[in-house]
């Protein structure tokens, strides 16, 4: 092997090794903490997990998982919630997310993901579903709205 080759290898290795700037939000292992109306507009406060991608093999716990938490808020115009028996906090373990189109950094968007540099998203379809951290139910619902945008509160714990 050339010693070019050897350079353009071991640097992609780097490459693959470093983190990447790519940090989003994903509903799986979030806690849904509130649901509040503000006239057409649904607000949904979320412990919400935060994870690199795409993850660093080595950073990678016991658990499998690289994820911090951090508390946001999902700001939906528009929205039409479905769903009965809402009672709250929700562990959230399944999940789809899903936009006709999303304003955020070059190459943040992951499908099933929100950026956590989201300045917007449009067509939003969302379904969540999880664990009733009081009862113990499983409850599942269906967000569907015109816009979304979220607020970030605080710095990622985890």
């Amino acid at each position: 092997m050339s010693g070019r080759r050897a350079a353009e290898l071991a640097g992609l290795a780097e490459l693959g090794r470093r983190r990447s700037d790519r940090w989003l939000f994903e509903f799986h292992d979030s806690i849904l903490e509130a649901v509040t109306w503000r006239g057409a507009d649904l607000v949904l406060s979320l412990n919400a997990s935060r994870l690199d991608w795409p993850r660093e093999i080595t950073e990678v716990g016991e658990d499998g998982q690289t994820d911090s938490l951090q508390r946001i808020e999902l700001l939906l115009q528009d929205a039409v919630l479905e769903g009965d028996g809402l009672t709250l906090p929700i562990w959230l373990l399944d999940s789809s997310y899903s936009a006709t189109s999303q304003v955020a950094g070059v190459g943040d968007i992951v499908e099933g993901a929100i950026p956590v540099s989201l300045s917007e998203a449009l067509g939003i379809s969302l379904r969540l579903g999880g664990i009733n951290e009081d009862t113990q139910g499983y409850i599942e619902f269906q967000v569907r709205a015109k816009s979304m945008t979220h607020a970030i509160l605080g710095e990622p714990r985890g």
